[in-house]
């Protein structure tokens, strides 16, 4: 009884926080509580904010607590974590996220972008995705001067890059109202 008292306080605690603009402290609560999924859900709200307010390291400490497996289900924290880890030389921790991300889309990056009409099937989103984790892998080689590795993954992602070829170029940039 005691167990489940406190379980139903820190719910409300939660959606209190949530609903009164206090995100962040509804995360640290959610995560005080192992109630990684609903952590999860809070933290798609706020990513944004948090990357471009320079709060990486907030981002990247909730998501270390976070299992692989709920961040499975929301690939997109683990790009932004990704670029997180990596903009604060955190590279083994990037590239942990970078494998999450893609078990999340359920592809290898690098065999995929070796089958160009492989990429054609794939779900806009996903193939955005793709395309985005293909970008911080080619940031990570440039961290470790593996050059080599760095013009041929540019050479194999550039025809998807091109405004032209963007069949869906409101995926990553919706349009304004």
């Amino acid at each position: 009884m005691p167990g489940e008292y406190i379980s139903v306080l820190r719910t409300r605690v939660i959606n209190w926080y949530k609903d009164n603009g206090y995100p962040q402290d509804a995360i640290e609560m959610a995560m005080g509580a192992k109630s990684f999924k609903i952590a999860a859900d809070l933290i798609k709200t706020v990513v944004i904010k948090l990357m471009g307010g320079s709060e990486l390291t907030t981002l990247l400490k909730w998501v270390e607590c976070i299992p692989a497996g709920v961040l499975e289900q929301h690939p997109q924290i683990s790009l932004f974590a990704a670029w997180a880890a990596n903009a604060t030389g955190q590279n083994h921790i990037c590239f942990d996220l970078l494998s999450i991300s893609e078990k999340a889309i359920g592809c290898d990056v690098s065999a995929l972008l070796t089958q160009p009409q492989s990429l054609e099937n794939l779900l806009p989103v996903n193939r955005n995705q793709v395309l985005e984790i293909a970008a911080i892998y080619i940031r990570l080689f440039v961290d470790n001067f593996d050059f080599t590795r760095v013009f041929q993954l540019s050479e194999q992602i550039l025809p998807y890059l091109t405004r032209e070829n963007d069949r869906y170029p409101y995926i990553s940039n919706p349009p304004s109202a």
